[in-house]
């Protein structure tokens, strides 16, 4: 129904749990990292970051884990083409190839990954002690799945364009997601707000490096034969306002939010910084998980029919979001 096939909406949700599984993985990585490095208190506020994110990751991972079998074993058979994607024909063979070459990576990441999250549920001390190695194989292994999620068998410009294209949602929609869950649950922490936001402008920077990667991705399948469609059009306009929403909300906000933090105390936002917030927030959520959506689908709409349910979305996001501020709080 409107081009939405179910199989390609499995692949769509093992995709964003393992991007916003690798970004936990990432981000909890340097967290840990960073505890070791610093002192008492500093290195306490770095692991309770880190403990903040368990929830999201392990969440993530298991819509990872429960997608991947079932685009694997149910919602996958040979006569089901996948996605056309940037390369602009059938590549139900290259995904086939990656499902296969990924078997060892989920394989690992079910036991290193199912027995992490139970050491950290039983035993906190001794997983904050292998904390790092621990995120660093989870964030090794999400990325291999996602860089080789279509596998050509041969490492030619076309197996880099999947590369870039698959890799990149990893620090662009998983970063952002993560991003938002921090901020909400570190509200009413401000020893926690001391610590984190001054991170913000480097997971911003992060964010900017993925799309570059999208745009890389792009160019190099610019000399085939590029077709205007109406979701391509769409798809454009949706990058140009991440473009614009990142350099002139989000480093307006991040430099909002780091001068809230004063030596005696954290400042609170105002009432029309903190909608600025939630339109900025809103904005890139909703625009990262667009990008990442229709890549899955050909859907028969024209441009402002495409448009209209974009600006429904982040409306739907920003009115959410107050409601998601109290759940969050008590993490």
């Amino acid at each position: 129904m409107f081009g939405i096939e179910i199989p390609s909406l499995v692949r769509f949700f093992m995709q964003s749990g393992a991007a916003i599984a690798g970004a936990s993985a990432l981000w909890c990585l340097m967290f840990a990292f960073k505890a070791r490095r610093n002192p008492t208190p500093k290195k306490e506020h770095f692991y309770a970051l880190m403990h903040l994110l368990m929830p999201l990751f392990g969440v993530s991972l298991l819509v990872f884990l429960i997608g991947w079998w079932a685009a694997a074993l149910i919602f996958f058979p040979p006569d089901i083409m996948a996605h056309e994607g940037v390369v602009g024909k059938p590549v139900y063979e290259y995904i086939k190839n990656g499902f296969n070459f990924n078997l060892v990576w989920v394989l690992l990441i079910i036991f290193v990954g199912l027995a992490g999250i139970q050491t950290y549920i039983r035993k906190k001390e001794l997983f904050q002690k292998y904390a790092a190695p621990f995120f660093l194989s989870q964030f090794v292994f999400l990325s291999l799945i996602l860089l080789f999620s279509a596998f050509t068998k041969s490492f030619d410009k076309e197996q880099m364009v999947f590369f870039l294209h698959n890799w990149h949602s990893i620090i662009t929609l998983g970063t952002v997601v993560a991003v938002d869950f921090l901020y909400l649950c570190t509200l009413r922490k401000d020893s926690l707000k001391r610590t984190l936001y001054p991170l913000f402008p480097l997971m911003s920077a992060f964010i900017f490096v993925g799309l570059g990667m999208e745009f890389l991705s792009s160019l190099l399948v610019f000399n085939k034969a590029l077709i205007i469609t109406p979701q391509f059009l769409f798809n454009q306009t949706v990058i140009a306002i991440i473009i614009v929403n990142g350099v002139f909300l989000a480093g307006r906000i991040n430099r909002i939010l780091i001068n809230l933090i004063k030596p005696d105390k954290v400042l609170t936002l105002d009432g029309s910084l903190k909608k600025l917030l939630r339109i900025s927030a809103s904005v890139s959520l909703v625009s990262w998980v667009t990008v990442t959506f229709i890549d899955f689908f050909e859907i028969p709409l024209v441009y402002y029919q495409f448009f209209i349910i974009y600006l429904l979305f982040i409306g739907a996001a920003y009115a959410v979001k107050p409601l998601l501020e109290r759940p969050l709080r008590v993490l």
